[in-house]
């Protein structure tokens, strides 16, 4: 298992919308560093049963920053996450 707790740091682009931290892997890398993993249907699938739905596609930073503006109030809750 990686050990990232002494290099994560607090993330900066969206840190007004969303709790968000940095962590120093590629995309690859964490991937193979996971012990599962699931689609992206199926990671909509869960979300759409917990009564959140989330765009099938959303454009750059300002689609992202609209999306969260939008969805401020409905967030996710740890218990959920």
């Amino acid at each position: 298992m990686i050990a990232f707790a002494d290099t994560i740091s607090v993330g900066n682009y969206f840190a007004r919308l969303e709790t968000e931290v940095a962590v120093p892997i590629s995309p690859s890398g964490f991937a193979q560093a996971t012990p599962s993993s699931i689609t992206v249907a199926q990671a909509r699938t869960i979300l759409r049963g917990m009564g959140r739905t989330v765009p099938d596609q959303i454009h750059g930073k300002s689609g992202l920053d609209s999306f969260l503006k939008q969805n401020q109030a409905n967030r996710m809750t740890p218990e959920e996450i």
